[in-house]
């Protein structure tokens, strides 16, 4: 699933995962490729709105906002003619989780404080 753009610099797009169902709309996980250089994307669709979210790496090398680049709507027209429509999609997926990706991990406190008595000392000596 993968197309080249030759407009200012050779750009690759691939549809890598469906993260899951949002609102009224789904969560596409993509891979964009500029001159070699890889970064992923998010793109969010449904049967009325597209919105595409690139990283600043890909926008600087593009010289603009993925928006305002040339080959825009060419790179979203062969990325849509392979996503499967939202409305057949949609009830298929599981409720894309965004607490996991808001919520830092969470962890434990372990204090630096180590009881002498539970120490073992040993010696290797078989040298």
């Amino acid at each position: 699933m993968e197309k080249n753009y030759n407009l200012e610099v050779e750009v690759t797009a691939d549809i890598i995962d469906y993260l899951g169902r949002f609102g009224n709309g789904i969560i596409v996980l993509l891979n964009i490729s500029i001159d070699d250089e890889y970064s992923e994307a998010v793109l969010f669709y449904n049967n009325d709105t597209i919105a595409l979210t690139v990283s600043e790496s890909v926008e600087d090398a593009l010289g603009s906002t993925i928006e305002e680049w040339e080959g825009y709507r060419e790179m979203l027209e062969f990325l849509f003619s392979r996503l499967v429509p939202s409305s057949e999609l949609y009830n298929s997926l599981d409720e894309f989780d965004l607490e996991r990706y808001l919520s830092p991990p969470k962890s434990k406190f372990i204090d630096g404080r180590i009881d002498e008595s539970s120490i073992v000392y040993g010696t290797q000596s078989n040298l």
